[in-house]
C-alpha cells in the first residue's frame, strides 16, 4: 500500500484478513476514500464500526434486500449478480446513493450484455474479458464521442 497510496484506487476482496487489520492498514496509508472493500454485510458492519470512512461493497442477493441493506450498512456500492441486474434495480440503488457493481461471468461476457448494463447505468463491470468491455464502450461512445 505504501507504493500506491494516493495514486490508485483499491478494491479489496477481504477473504482472509481481520477487519481490524484491514482498517488499520487502510487508515495508516490514508486510503479510506480510495478503497472499496468487498465482503459479507456482517464483516462490513464490523469494518465500518472500526472506521466508518471505509467504503463498503456488499453482495446484494435479492432485490428485496436492498432497502434493509441500505438502512443497516449504508454501503458505498452493492455487488449484484448479473442475473438480477435491471434498469429498475440500478435506479433504485442510485436513488439511495449506492453504486452498482457486477461480475460478468459465463454467458454474460458478451458485448451485447455490457451495452445493456451500460445503458441501464451500471457503475462497475468486473470481467475476465476487458477487450470485450472496451469494444462495448467504443460502440456506446461512437466516433469522436466521450462518455
Amino acid at each position: 500500500m505504501t507504493a500506491v497510496a494516493g495514486r490508485v484506487d483499491l478494491y479489496f476482496d477481504a477473504k482472509a484478513i481481520a477487519p481490524e487489520a484491514l482498517a488499520e492498514s487502510v487508515a495508516r496509508h490514508g486510503m479510506e476514500a480510495r478503497t472499496v472493500v468487498y465482503q459479507s454485510a456482517e464483516y462490513l458492519l464490523r469494518l465500518k464500526s472500526i472506521n466508518p470512512r471505509i467504503r463498503a461493497l456488499a453482495p446484494l442477493r435479492s432485490a428485496g434486500d436492498l432497502e434493509k441493506l441500505a438502512a443497516t450498512l449504508k454501503p458505498h456500492a452493492v455487488d449484484v449478480s448479473w442475473n438480477l441486474l435491471s434498469r429498475e434495480l440500478i435506479g433504485r440503488c442510485h436513488a439511495l446513493g449506492i453504486q452498482v457493481f457486477s461480475d460478468a461471468l459465463g454467458r454474460h461476457e458478451r458485448v451485447e450484455d455490457y451495452l445493456e448494463a451500460i445503458d441501464w447505468g451500471i457503475d462497475v463491470i468486473q470481467t475476465d474479458h476487458p477487450l470485450r468491455l472496451l469494444r462495448a464502450l467504443e460502440l456506446r461512445e461512437g466516433p469522436g464521442r466521450r462518455r
